[in-house]
């Protein structure tokens, strides 16, 4: 007499908690945080509403984990940006500058999903991700200070405010400001020349001194 026949599960991922991962970024950049559900996420890859809370402790864990997600693949794009430039030359700031203006656009809809929780405790993925991003640009400056004499100036000091400049600009191009007071401006070249003057302004002032 034959063994019954083993019942198939529908679930053939190897990795349950990146499937997961994966497929809560699609609903996000489809319909933005509120579209973000665990029990969709174990709909669409074939698994049972309680199977995701092996992995995930809620919803906020979840979403932390897919902005956590996001932000690895930025950090790899800011390095990958980075490092197709000159070491320590002003271009590969603009790059990053130029880069940051892109990531902000291209994700309004995760807005809430990957600002809100880059800022949550230690305890998130966010907090030890997030700082990755910043480290990258960091470097940049770090080796632009040692090529142009600015070993004076912390580091986060000019990093700051050039960050400050380009979300500031991404802000403005995101509600169409630009369209409106400068039809036809070129954001890219905005950037390039708002960070090289910012940059040059640094290197005169440590001139004078």
């Amino acid at each position: 007499m034959n063994a019954p026949a083993r019942k198939k599960t529908r679930y053939h991922h190897g990795d349950l908690r990146a499937a997961l991962i994966a497929e809560g970024r699609r609903l996000a950049e489809e319909s933005g945080d509120s579209g973000v559900t665990i029990a969709q996420a174990a709909k669409a890859v074939g698994v049972s509403a309680t199977a995701p809370y092996r992995h995930f402790r809620d919803r906020d864990d979840f979403c932390d984990a897919i902005a956590a997600s996001i932000f690895e693949d930025f950090t790899v794009e800011m390095q990958e940006a980075r490092d197709a430039q000159p070491p320590g030359s002003a271009e590969a700031i603009v790059a990053l500058g130029q880069l940051y203006v892109r990531f902000h656009l291209d994700r309004r809809k995760l807005h809430d999903l990957l600002w809100d929780l880059e800022n949550r405790g230690e305890g998130s993925e966010c907090a030890v991700v997030g700082p990755r991003c910043f480290a990258v640009l960091l470097g940049a400056i770090e080796a632009y200070r040692q090529n142009h004499d600015l070993g004076h100036i912390p580091s986060e000091e000019i990093a700051l405010p050039l960050w400050g400049m380009v979300h500031g600009f991404a802000c403005l191009a995101e509600t169409h400001a630009f369209e409106q007071k400068a039809p036809g401006l070129d954001i890219n070249r905005l950037i390039d020349e708002s960070c090289r003057s910012f940059l040059i302004g640094l290197e005169r002032r440590a001139g004078c001194c």
